[in-house]
């Protein structure tokens, strides 16, 4: 059984090596489509990391979060087609972050 981690940060130390981004904050501001983040983001399994750990993830990247995405995998799922060109980038004020944020 895989075990699941909580660590937001962790998480974006992986996605940021996966992307050969050297600072985190670059995930921030790279132009979409990514293909190199959709590769790293494909390459992490969702079950690895908790739902509230991928929300944060997705607030720190994006801005804004979406209280439709409910489990790990939806989370994982709109940050590939986000970074595929899938998603515009939201331009409105931010949402409230996660709890904890």
């Amino acid at each position: 059984m895989a075990i699941m981690s909580n660590s937001a940060s962790e998480l974006l130390e992986r996605l940021a090596y996966l992307s050969n981004c050297c600072y985190l904050s670059d995930l921030r501001y790279l132009d979409c489509p990514c293909p190199p983040v959709v590769k790293a983001l494909r390459a992490i399994p969702a079950r690895e990391y908790t739902c509230p750990c991928w929300q944060e993830v997705l607030y720190y990247l994006t801005g804004h979060t979406v209280p439709a995405l409910t489990d790990s995998w939806a989370c994982r799922q709109y940050l590939i087609d986000r970074y595929s060109g899938q998603v515009k980038k939201k331009v409105s004020s931010p949402l409230t972050p996660p709890p904890g944020w």
